[in-house]
């Protein structure tokens, strides 16, 4: 399903060419940034279900201390790596976008 997902945004951004109407280029953009938007609570929610699943499983199979500890830390480090990446990349780049193309709108115009 990501797979699917992401090769549709992709094919979205694609669509965003400097040579046409910036309109267009801003629609693409804010369209994507939608897409962005409705992707992190879905995310999150599939990431926990996954989470709970596996989880259950490690009860289930009674693993061992060691297990657990890197069942933790792969979590810890998943989770800042998604806040970080959310946060730094992606926010700061869409913003950069959507700033530079308003200004070529209004040059244009």
């Amino acid at each position: 399903i990501g797979v699917i997902w992401y090769s549709y945004k992709i094919y979205g951004l694609m669509k965003f060419d400097f040579d046409k109407n910036i309109s267009n280029n801003i629609y693409y953009v804010n369209r994507y940034n939608i897409q962005m938007k409705w992707e992190k609570p879905v995310s999150a929610i599939a990431v926990s279900v996954i989470l709970i699943f596996g989880i259950l499983r490690f009860v289930e199979v009674k693993a061992n201390m060691f297990s657990w500890i890197v069942l933790v830390c792969s979590i810890l480090f998943l989770i800042l790596f998604i806040y970080w990446f959310y946060r730094r990349v992606y926010s700061k780049n869409i913003n950069s976008v959507l700033k530079s193309l308003e200004e070529l709108k209004a040059l244009k115009d």
